[in-house]
């Protein structure tokens, strides 16, 4: 049989007793017929020298049988997903043995997250309780600052109330959970006076901050949610989408009787963009969109795609 040294596949006559007797061969007879490629000659996916907050050295490059090991070099940083992803094999068909690795700190408490929550309750009492809930939730195990999760908490109705406006300039640096919730618990219940709730209004705040900010924090995920016991009394669903555009992942949360006029599923999904991401809060078996939740789905889960 001839040897082929271009690293192609070939047909060629196997048996003699067979005319029509046909296999697909390539140079190296002990590597052969792997998706019509020599074996030999096929690589792995290159792997980037660049290995942020790490280093990674192989014996062979991304030949066959090559084996790369990472390490993280920074304080605090281990190799994700999991311990095991610090050694790579480049496999026969190509693929390399361990999934796509990174060096990261932690997840939670930290967390690459720009997470504004857009509130709205129609009475004070509502407020307050929000509030309270707020204080307990498990935002507080999460490390704050420039270097993780950033919150913002923007009471809105008719208007967005920015002079009580919690903004990722307040969570900036690095902060502990019970300035935050000193934070929060400064925030005051607001209506205006002729009693809108203007979710396109608060959604449009939001685009213009994430259409400057999303510039200046790469590797982390962008997250609105908007939380109100009524519907809007403004279009949400241009704006809403506008944010999506962006990479925004957005999410409605009606809180509330979804028996009164002011539950509008329609205008939920406009504003989240998908069923999955609207939720209902106070309804006994209902569901409910939690902080760890999120954090758990969106971020931990899949980390090495925010390094």
């Amino acid at each position: 049989m001839q040897n082929f040294l271009d690293g192609r596949a070939h047909q060629q006559q196997c048996n003699s007793d067979r005319t029509s007797s046909l296999c697909t061969c390539c140079c190296e007879t002990t590597m052969c017929n792997e998706n019509n490629m020599c074996a030999a000659n096929a690589q792995c996916p290159p792997v980037s020298t660049a290995f942020s907050n790490g280093e990674v050295k192989c014996s062979d490059g991304n030949n066959p049988g090559s084996v790369c090991e990472f390490t993280c070099t920074s304080d605090g940083f281990s190799i994700q997903p999991t311990p095991e992803a610090g050694i790579s094999r480049c496999l026969r068909n190509r693929q390399w043995s361990q999934p796509k690795q990174c060096c990261a700190r932690p997840c939670p408490p930290y967390v690459p997250i720009d997470y504004m929550v857009m509130v709205h309750t129609s009475d004070a009492e509502t407020w307050q309780t929000m509030t309270n809930k707020l204080a307990k939730s498990s935002i507080g195990t999460y490390h704050m600052g420039l270097d993780s999760m950033r919150i913002a908490r923007i009471p809105f109705s008719g208007r967005v109330h920015l002079e009580d406006a919690i903004t990722f300039e307040d969570t900036n640096i690095n902060i502990n959970s019970s300035y935050f919730f000193e934070l929060v618990k400064g925030q005051k219940f607001a209506q205006t006076e002729d009693g809108l709730v203007n979710i396109g209004a608060a959604l449009n705040y939001a685009l213009s901050v994430f259409n400057t900010d999303i510039r200046l924090r790469k590797h982390h995920l962008d997250v609105v949610i908007v939380t109100s016991d009524a519907q809007s009394d403004d279009e949400v669903l241009e704006t809403a989408q506008a944010l999506r555009d962006l990479g925004v992942l957005t999410f409605a949360r009606f809180v509330g009787d979804t028996n009164t006029k002011e539950f509008n599923m329609t205008q939920l999904l406009e504003i989240a963009g998908d069923e999955e991401r609207v939720f209902i809060t106070d309804l006994g078996p209902s569901r409910s969109i939690s902080s760890s939740d999120l954090v758990q789905t969106y971020v931990c889960n899949d980390i090495c795609r925010y390094q």
